[in-house]
Formats: C-alpha cells, sequence, structure tokens
C-alpha cells in the first residue's frame, strides 16, 4: 500500500517556510511585500513559496491604491515572485503515482491529528488535498508568527495564506505590523 506520511513532513516544512521567508528578507530587504502564499500541488508533492508587490498586484490602468490599503489577488502564477522557492517531496509523489490506482489498493495519507485516511481510485484529489492543506496552514502560521515575518519588509497591511491549485482548499488572513 503507497503511503503519504504527513507528520514526518511537518518540521521539513515549517523550516522550509521560514527559510524562505529570512532568504527573501536578507536578499530584498528593499521590496516591500503585500501578500505571502504558500502555492501547492499535493499530489506531486510540490510547494511554492510565493511573494507579491502591490505595485505588482495592480491592474494596468488601474488606480494606484493608497498605503495601507488591501489589494490582493489569489492568482499566484501572477506574483512578483513566483516560485520565489520550491520545495518537493518526492516521497509524496511517489506514493501518488505508485500503482495503488491500477492495482485497485488504496492510498494511505496519515493526517497530523494520527487518523489515516484511505483514498481509492474513485475519490478525486481533495481527500488529498484536505489534510495536506492542514499541514500547510498549521507550518505557515507558526512562520507567520515567527520573528522572521517580523523582519519583512511588508506593506502596513498584508496578506498571507495557503492555496491548494485546482482545489476548494484555500486560506488567506492579514497581518498587520508583523502580527497575525
Amino acid at each position: 500500500m503507497a503511503i503519504i506520511d504527513l507528520p514526518k513532513h511537518e518540521t521539513q516544512v515549517t523550516n522550509f517556510c521560514v527559510t524562505a521567508l529570512a532568504t527573501f528578507s536578507q536578499e530584498h530587504s528593499d521590496i516591500k511585500i503585500s501578500s505571502i502564499v504558500l502555492y501547492s500541488y499535493p499530489n506531486y508533492g510540490t510547494l511554492i513559496f510565493c511573494l507579491d508587490t502591490l505595485a505588482n498586484a495592480l491592474k494596468p490602468g488601474e488606480v494606484k491604491a493608497k498605503p495601507g490599503s488591501r489589494r490582493f489577488s489569489p492568482e499566484c502564477p501572477n506574483f512578483a515572485f513566483f516560485e520565489w522557492r520550491r520545495m518537493d517531496i518526492e516521497e509524496w509523489r511517489e506514493a501518488y503515482e505508485s500503482d495503488w490506482i491500477d492495482g485497485g489498493e488504496q492510498l494511505e495519507i496519515r493526517t497530523l491529528s494520527g487518523k489515516t485516511i484511505l483514498m481509492g481510485e474513485d475519490d478525486g484529489d481533495e481527500k488529498l488535498n484536505k489534510p495536506v492543506f492542514e499541514l500547510l496552514v498549521k507550518a505557515f502560521r507558526g512562520m507567520t508568527d515567527d520573528a522572521v515575518a517580523k523582519a519583512l519588509n511588508q506593506e502596513p497591511r498584508m496578506t498571507v495564506g495557503v492555496q491548494i491549485e485546482e482545489s476548494k482548499y484555500s486560506k488567506y488572513w492579514s497581518l498587520s505590523n508583523g502580527s497575525a
């Protein structure tokens, strides 16, 4: 049986987020950030750390927003720093792409709560997306509450969140002056 063990990767995901943010803060301290989103393709095991600026978020011809106003588009591929950092968890991809579907087996997903979810070929990807989403929100919330987030040059009001590609699972929240 193919297994995706999410608790095994919790620390790795959190460290990826913290490192991506710290590196951006050091290398681009002059750039003011308005949005940060952790974008994911769970069935490929891919996590993408994306950042956007207020100037980039404004559509061509649009009146420039006042400082502190909230301008956010969840279209991560259009972010100024789409794929700033990327992490591929091969174990997730390999488990998803294994012969569990053709062999009539199920994919076993171990969640952060210790629950085991069995995913069959007729279940659809949302059965995997939900527990991965929960892991990413927990890791990302921990990162944005960390002192590293306070060191980022950010707009007075910044949007942060997690988005699963082609899924109903996405969540965004605001940070003001570096706090949730």
